[in-house]
């Protein structure tokens, strides 16, 4: 009978034991700074909620409002979502409490890009990206700057547009020989489309190359996809 009040006595206090762990193992999931669904782990998906909560489309309430504020400035903003973001990515440690601690201290790797024509943070073509945790210039809105300038131009000549195919051959340029639009001067095998001399070797001719190569026929030499008049062979 004794023995029977031990192993019971036993097997109580280990169930009693395993109930306070769970405890202790919930209440520190739920008590993790930056930790908004109590999974125990912090998440781009935690920083996601905090910012969801800042734009106020979806509101944090108890622990995880109060794990949520990670700069302990009193707020819940974009900038604890940054933080967040950033210690998910192994950037930085989550900062202590006890600690006095300011967000630029927790910004030493990486730091908001300002716009490069007026150099201001709030500029409309800065926008805050969730994924890098910082502010960087999306070039896309560059000419809503005031201070934006458009680059100078530059004496390179335009690329030539690739010219419609044939209604006819389908072909670009030089058409099939049966095709009624079929002219050797249009042909690139006959005749070179840039400076409209006959393909081949020497001065009236028009020889080009596919990288940049010394002519083995003048020793001149020549850059890839420019035309070539050679002054003849050797």
């Amino acid at each position: 009978m004794k023995k029977t009040r031990r192993i019971l006595g036993c097997i109580l206090c280990a169930a009693l034991m395993c109930s306070l762990m769970g405890a202790v193992s919930a209440y520190s999931a739920s008590g993790k700074l930056g930790d908004i669904d109590g999974d125990g782990k912090i998440l781009s998906s935690d920083a996601r909620a905090i910012l969801r909560h800042s734009a106020r489309l979806e509101l944090l309430e108890g622990d995880a409002l109060s794990n949520a504020d990670v700069n302990f400035d009193g707020n819940v903003t974009s900038a604890d979502a940054r933080i967040v973001l950033r210690v998910s990515a192994k950037l930085q440690e989550m900062p202590e409490k006890d600690v006095e601690t300011t967000l630029e201290d927790n910004m030493q790797i990486a730091k908001d890009v300002p716009c490069p024509y007026c150099g201001k943070i709030d500029c409309v073509t800065v926008s805050f990206d969730p994924k890098l945790g910082i502010s960087i210039h999306d070039p896309s809105k560059a000419e809503l700057c005031p201070e934006y300038k458009p680059a100078e131009e530059t004496t390179e000549k335009p690329i030539t547009p690739i010219p419609d195919p044939c209604e006819i051959c389908g072909f670009l340029v030089g058409h099939l020989p049966e095709c009624p639009n079929y002219s050797i001067y249009t042909d690139p095998v006959y005749y070179c489309q840039t400076c409209h001399f006959p393909v081949g070797i020497g001065l009236d001719k028009c020889d080009m190359f596919v990288c940049d190569t010394v002519c083995p026929h003048c020793e001149q030499y020549v850059k890839a996809w420019e035309c070539h008049h050679c002054p003849g062979t050797k």
